[in-house]
């Protein structure tokens, strides 16, 4: 049979397996419910707006004082959490300040899987001690946890982290932006938290995060072999069907 043909057939049967990946569920059962913070503290006067929730939606808040304020949102999927911050200072503060947007995202990992998070806040202005991102994992069953922080004197303060959910296990997800300082600060800042599950690339056969001709090789030789890494469909049985359902999935890239 022509590749050609192949390529047809495969279109025409439309024979695919679906990636599985980590999925994950609101829910309150060990650290309670899920919330998002605005704080602002001016020196003179301190503001705090909460929301509660368990469930995927989309949360605002915003605290204000004389001195300025902070607003954070959020919106949470099955796919993804997506926050932003913002903070503006007057200058009108007096002593030691602080405005931050905080995030506490309590789940159960109801599919197993990698993840990335993506923190980033970037303050323009005078007067600030620091400039924060943190992020940290609490997994309520084996009682582990990590922490990542990064701190800058002034402008862009960010972190990258990658990590892995365990099926059933109860999670919360805690991170902040935040701007500090005690010379009177006069500013503003903008960042993004972005917690992104990840769908392993399965196509992928020889794990160097492309999909190109090597693994379709490496498949083809373990199809034509009868190793069961070709029972793409997990049927027990190796043919045709395994073929076309690898096709597809090689051809569409990850």
């Amino acid at each position: 049979m022509k590749m050609s043909s192949v390529v047809m057939a495969a279109m025409a049967v439309g024979a695919t397996v679906a990636a599985a990946g980590p999925t994950w569920t609101p829910d309150n059962s060990v650290f309670g419910n899920s919330n998002i913070i605005a704080a602002a503290y001016d020196g003179f006067v301190y503001d705090q707006k909460d929301a509660f929730f368990n469930a995927f939606g989309d949360y605002t808040r915003t605290a204000n004082v004389g001195g300025g304020s902070s607003a954070q949102s959020l919106r949470w999927s099955p796919d993804a959490a997506e926050s932003d911050f913002a903070v503006s200072v007057n200058g009108n503060g007096v002593g030691y300040e602080y405005y931050h947007g905080r995030t506490y995202l309590n789940f159960v990992a109801v599919e197993g899987g990698e993840y990335e998070v993506n923190l980033s806040f970037d303050w323009q202005g005078s007067g600030q001690d620091s400039v924060v991102v943190h992020f940290r994992w609490f997994d309520g069953d084996s009682r582990q946890s990590e922490t990542v922080r990064r701190e800058v004197p002034s402008g862009r303060a960010s972190l990258t982290y990658t990590g892995t959910l365990v099926a059933g296990h109860h999670y919360e997800f805690y991170y902040y932006a935040e701007v500090a300082g005690s010379g009177g600060l006069s500013g503003s800042g903008t960042g993004s938290g972005d917690i992104t599950l990840h769908a392993p690339c399965l196509a992928d056969l020889n794990g160097d995060g492309v999909v190109n001709t090597q693994d379709f090789l490496t498949f083809l030789n373990a199809w034509a072999s009868g190793n069961l890494v070709a029972d793409w469909d997990r049927n027990g049985t190796i043919n045709t069907l395994d073929f076309l359902a690898y096709l597809n999935e090689w051809a569409a890239g990850c």
